[in-house]
């Protein structure tokens, strides 16, 4: 899901930060300073993804509603501590390290000599634990979550999640044998399972109704099943494959994971992140709209877009999206011959060519349009492979 990346960027995500009333954007450390749980407006409410290269200027003169991976909370601000789902955050602590203090929490594949990396970075890489295992859920519980808990956060955010098996997660070492934990295969009902019990066991412990759990949780294709059992168990559910690359659309499984995104986003808080292009400069109604008209058309009552060209991490790109007024939507997602998706709103229309082929939709009634571009449409209108349009009512 997540591309190699440097030990800065992290992989990705911690969630969430949403504003409230008050304009004060300093970090603190002291306990509960965040205060409300993320509302929306309608339009788009934007995401920033960590903030590490943010200053205070940056959020009074172009707020986000959402920061996701803080260094540690802003004050009026609703926060949250990033944690890699099952992968030690010490660097110091590898599988060396592992074979001679705790040789049972490794996981290894079925080869029972290769311990199981999920990404490589230029100091390594981290080690995967069994989260299966009580000692080793109490070990990221007492040196990750309860401390960060204790300086205010109020949500913690897992990365790297998955009901596909990746990595190829297997064996675990105990004592004088090894044990089967997973299949090895990419399709793991045990992997789901696992993931699962993790996240109920660390609601259990927390016993907190206003701590909260976020998911960066890959759309997979192979899995839909599993994805569904995993993303019930989070508050806030995070997309990463966003809409489009280097200004082009994505158009791989598009159309059943639009579908999919939408019915999560109908009861579940949703951040979608899209790097659009791989340049900020590049970013402007025209490249941007089959992106944005995407969003629009998955989008539930508390449903965030964070744009990162490039993959920037970490920096904070200013954008303004005030001029597409097409009010809420009055209906859910119109499926037309596995071809097109379509929603209706109070004051447009959102469609989107969800195949690799050039398709004509044909308009109701006489009903005319406007594009953003103010020109006028009626009768018919064709849309590019993957493309999609926001068209205001004329």
């Amino acid at each position: 899901m997540i591309k190699k990346k440097l030990i800065k960027n992290v992989a990705i995500l911690a969630i969430t930060y949403c504003l409230i009333n008050s304009h004060s954007y300093s970090q603190v450390s002291n306990p509960r300073v965040t205060k409300s749980y993320p509302t929306i407006v309608n339009g788009i409410q934007m995401a920033q993804i960590f903030d590490y290269k943010i200053t205070e200027s940056d959020l009074k003169m172009n707020p986000p509603a959402f920061i996701w991976g803080a260094r540690s909370p802003w004050k009026g601000m609703f926060t949250s501590y990033y944690l890699m789902l099952d992968r030690d955050p010490d660097i110091s602590h590898t599988v060396d390290w592992y074979d001679k203090n705790r040789p049972d929490f490794p996981v290894y594949k079925c080869d029972m000599k290769t311990a199981v990396k999920l990404f490589s970075y230029d100091f390594g890489s981290y080690t995967t634990i069994d989260i299966d295992n009580e000692e080793a859920r109490e070990y990221l519980f007492k040196n990750y979550i309860l401390p960060a808990l204790s300086k205010g956060f109020t949500t913690i955010a897992f990365d790297n999640v998955g009901a596909t098996n990746l990595s190829e997660k297997c064996m675990v070492k105990s004592k004088d044998k090894w044990i089967r934990k997973y299949s090895g295969n990419i399709s793991d009902i045990n992997n789901v399972d696992i993931i699962k019990n993790y996240f109920n066991w660390i609601k259990q412990r927390i016993n907190n109704k206003n701590i909260r759990i976020a998911i960066n949780l890959t759309y997979d294709e192979r899995d839909v099943a599993g994805y569904f059992d995993i993303a019930s168990t989070a508050d806030i559910l995070v997309d990463e494959t966003g809409f489009s690359r280097s200004c082009k659309p994505l158009i791989n499984n598009l159309l059943n994971r639009l579908i999919n995104l939408e019915k999560i986003a109908r009861d579940k808080t949703l951040v979608i992140i899209d790097q659009i292009c791989d340049n900020y400069y590049e970013i402007n109604s025209s490249t941007s709209e089959s992106s944005i008209s995407k969003f629009f058309l998955v989008k539930g009552n508390n449903t965030y877009l964070a744009i990162t060209p490039g993959e920037k991490y970490g920096e904070r790109f200013s954008f303004n999206f005030d001029y597409i007024k097409i009010g809420n939507p009055i209906s859910n997602i119109k499926n037309i011959d596995n071809k097109l998706l379509i929603r209706n709103y109070e004051n447009g229309l959102i469609i989107v060519n969800t195949t690799m082929e050039m398709v004509t939709y044909y308009f109701k009634d006489n009903i005319q349009y406007k594009k953003l571009n103010n020109e006028v449409i009626s009768k018919n209108i064709k849309i590019a492979p993957g493309n999609g349009l926001i068209l205001v009512n004329y």
